[in-house]
């Protein structure tokens, strides 16, 4: 007995040896394994939405690839209670901010906010919920701008994680509005209380500049900073500048950021010269008519050959361009808001719904295609509706210059399309072009033209004109010489600057009295030798 039982002792212990033998070896594996995963560090904030326990006594936690690409990636489109979908192309959306003060588990939180904002990788275009660790992870470090970033430290490293963070939305932003379908990440979200469509009085305080638009959300009301790459509500753009993480120009003017916005976005079209973006874009009101102007290629035409034709003129001709482009979109306009119905008849029944003009939709079309022999009667009603015909009366036009003008427009738009035609042995549009300028030729001066001047001339026999008594002029010229004998030009305040300035405008304007504006295209040089 005791023979066979020191016998099985030692077969139990071979047994136990060979047993930890292959344990050590598994360890040996393991640890090996650890060598390869990502150790990432213990994450002090508590969120609903992690499958990840916080604040864990180990220095260290293992993620496995699995759990880290489920981390990193979510593709899934949220809850419609979460998002905020843009008016125009319903496969567009942005997330709102969720609020809620208990986790899963139903333990209270110090905070209300629920952190589930993500962000895409400008390198591999990945959605992730930690953008630092993933930019600083071994997957990227082979990369130039992120060996570049492990180089900084302090405030100099938390910018370019920034700045790149931002260049990897912007590049999200700009696929989503190519392909019309996917979530748009904006550099401030808004809250997700609404009450049928309209943000709660909570968020009034925290959402003021984004509370009229975020409860419909209009993507054509946002943009990228021109310095950063986030975008923000275009409105308030100036504002952002302020504190933007890269901006080092703050002065700027806000027509000048949107127009520098809308080239980022390619909301303008590539044909706009360099003159036209910078000197009347920047000038021009920002509203759906300036739009419908920016990105439309015939206005854009007629707006770089204005520039040309006034290039003498490089004071006026800003303003001038801006009037001719506005009232050729409000001409647009009020074609794509009539009822097309012989258009429909022979092109794409789908492209030509009434009412188009009026909503986000006015810029699917191009005004290439109303501008054929058969929408001649839309041209010309179009063109009248621009007069502001008297409805009681057609032939009551309360701006008749506008169909005068509109007629010169028209034509040179029909060339340029006809130019087109003709470089790119376009058939089709070649007829067309060739056949709207002889419809217009013989019948544009009497159903248009006629209309116009009969009301210009009625009012120029009717118009009052009012000429000022010479005592008054002479009383008025005595004043600003004696006001201008009593100026201090030692005081450079700035009171007394604007009261020289307004008085030598008004001395100069009553001296060249037939041709005031002048008076603006007068240079420092000029005045210094005056």
């Amino acid at each position: 007995m005791d023979i066979n039982t020191a016998e099985d002792e030692n077969k139990d212990r071979s047994t136990t040896g060979d047993e930890n033998q292959e344990k050590g070896t598994a360890e040996d594996e393991d640890m090996d394994i650890m060598e390869d995963e990502l150790i990432v560090p213990d994450s002090a904030e508590d969120d609903d939405k992690s499958d990840i326990y916080p604040a864990l006594n180990s220095s260290s936690v293992l993620l496995c690839k699995e759990s880290l690409d489920s981390d990193e990636e979510s593709n899934d489109v949220p809850e419609e209670d979460s998002i905020s979908r843009d008016v125009n192309h319903r496969g567009v959306y942005v997330k709102l901010v969720v609020k809620n003060g208990y986790t899963n588990l139903g333990k209270r939180k110090k905070s209300d906010r629920v952190y589930n904002s993500t962000h895409p990788c400008p390198l591999c275009d990945k959605t992730v919920t930690n953008f630092s660790h993933h930019i600083l992870s071994k997957k990227h470090a082979n990369d130039a701008d992120v060996t570049k970033i492990g180089t900084l430290s302090g405030k100099e490293k938390k910018v370019a994680i920034q700045k790149m963070r931002l260049k990897g939305s912007h590049k999200h932003n700009m696929k989503v509005l190519k392909e019309k379908k996917g979530e748009i990440f904006l550099l401030r979200r808004s809250s997700n209380k609404k009450t049928d469509g309209v943000l709660g009085e909570e968020d009034e305080e925290e959402d003021e500049n984004q509370s009229d638009c975020m409860a419909t959300f209009d993507m054509s009301k946002y943009g990228p900073c021109p310095e950063c790459l986030g975008w923000v509500l275009l409105k308030s753009i100036k504002r952002h500048m302020k504190t933007c993480c890269v901006s080092k120009d703050p002065t700027s003017s806000k027509c000048q950021l949107i127009v520098q916005s809308d080239l980022l976005s390619e909301r303008i079209t590539e044909e706009a010269s360099k003159a036209l973006v910078s000197e009347t874009f920047t000038i021009m009101q920002q509203d759906e008519v300036a739009k419908v102007a920016k990105n439309d290629s015939l206005i854009v035409t007629l707006g770089n050959t204005s520039m040309l034709r006034n290039a003498g003129n490089k004071v006026m001709r800003r303003y001038y361009t801006s009037s001719v482009m506005r009232l050729a979109a409000k001409f647009k306009m009020e074609l794509l808001g009539m009822d097309c119905t012989d258009l429909r008849e022979e092109k794409n029944k789908d492209d030509c719904d009434q009412g188009e003009g009026k909503d986000g939709n006015s810029m699917k079309k191009e005004l290439s295609e109303f501008l054929r022999p058969q929408c001649f009667d839309m041209i010309v009603a179009a063109a009248l509706k621009c007069s502001c015909q008297d409805a009681m009366d057609e032939e009551d036009l309360k701006t008749p210059s506008n169909a005068l003008k509109l007629g010169y427009d028209i034509k040179k738009m029909v060339s340029a399309k006809l130019g087109r035609a003709l470089m790119k042995d376009d058939a089709g549009n070649q007829k067309d072009a060739e056949g709207l300028l002889k419809l217009m030729d013989m019948e544009w001066g009497v159903r248009v033209n006629k209309l116009a001047r009969i009301a210009l001339t009625e009012r120029s026999f009717n118009a009052e004109r009012q000429l000022p008594l010479p005592e008054d002029i002479k009383k008025l010229c005595a004043y600003l010489l004696t006001e201008i004998g009593k100026l201090d030009l030692t005081d450079c305040s700035y009171e007394n600057f604007r009261k020289v300035a307004t008085l030598s405008l008004a001395r100069v304007t009553l001296y060249n009295r037939r041709r005031c504006h002048e008076v603006q295209a007068l240079r420092l040089v000029f005045r210094a030798i005056c």
